[in-house]
């Protein structure tokens, strides 16, 4: 071989050896990224279902005060009901409310009492509440500034 081939194979082994090199640290850079994104994402989850647990005892709380202190009258006629059910199953979970409430004051129609919409309002509540505690999940997971190339230590 001359001198020049020997260089150059000298120079190509030079180059698969830091390429190489390059891809390993590249390889590690990003499964300490994903270790920290993983636990990141499950220190959030935890919160978040600490969230959830929180808010659901609290609308527990709330149902019982109000099932205590509502007087289950008529609080929305036959019509009313139905215009709120529109495009939904009378009575079922989506619509929140009910088809037929045998109360003091209320025929065979279906009506909503101040009691089934104190129930509706706080369950409307806590979905919010779940909802906006999703929804900060996901912005404090992700980034607020922008990703910059990947440098290797």
């Amino acid at each position: 071989m001359t001198r020049k081939a020997e260089r150059l194979e000298t120079s190509i082994k030079l180059l698969k050896a830091e390429h190489k090199a390059n891809l390993d640290a590249t390889e590690n850079a990003g499964k300490k990224r994903l270790i920290e994104a993983n636990d990141k994402a499950n220190l959030l989850a935890e919160n978040l279902r600490s969230t959830q647990d929180e808010l659901k005892e609290v609308k527990e709380r709330k149902q019982h005060e109000i099932v205590k202190y509502a007087t289950n009258r008529t609080c929305f006629n036959a019509d009313l009901v139905r215009v709120l059910n529109s495009g939904t199953e009378a009575g079922g979970d989506s619509s929140g409310m009910s088809k037929a409430i045998p109360s003091v004051d209320a025929t065979d129609e279906a009506v909503t009492t101040d009691t089934d919409v104190a129930l509706w309002i706080n369950n409307a509540k806590e979905q919010y509440e779940v909802c906006r505690a999703r929804y900060h999940a996901l912005i404090d997971f992700n980034p607020s500034k922008p990703i910059v190339p990947i440098q290797h230590d």
